[in-house]
């Protein structure tokens, strides 16, 4: 029994939101997306504008018709963030 299912992170790479989203429409999970924020840079690359709801129904409800922004980052940048780190 699953709500939602994150398909649009800014942080992943691209293709990773999109095989997301593939799956959430094939099994008709909702999709949701945020930011996924390491660092003040990653802070709103993604997100959802969501109507107000007041419990875990509206919440729901409000989902269906959230506006989506952003997207996944390049493969150049997430490559670049790996050397970073290794």
């Amino acid at each position: 029994k699953i709500d939602a299912v994150e398909v649009r992170n800014g942080r992943n790479f691209q293709l990773l939101n999109i095989l997301a989203s593939l799956f959430a429409g094939a099994a008709k999970i909702q999709g949701i997306c945020g930011s996924d924020a390491h660092t003040p840079d990653d802070v709103g690359k993604a997100g959802m504008l969501v109507p107000p709801f007041s419990d875990a129904d509206g919440l729901r409800k409000s989902l269906l018709q959230a506006k989506p922004y952003g997207r996944g980052q390049s493969i150049y940048k997430s490559l670049k963030l790996l050397k970073k780190v290794f």
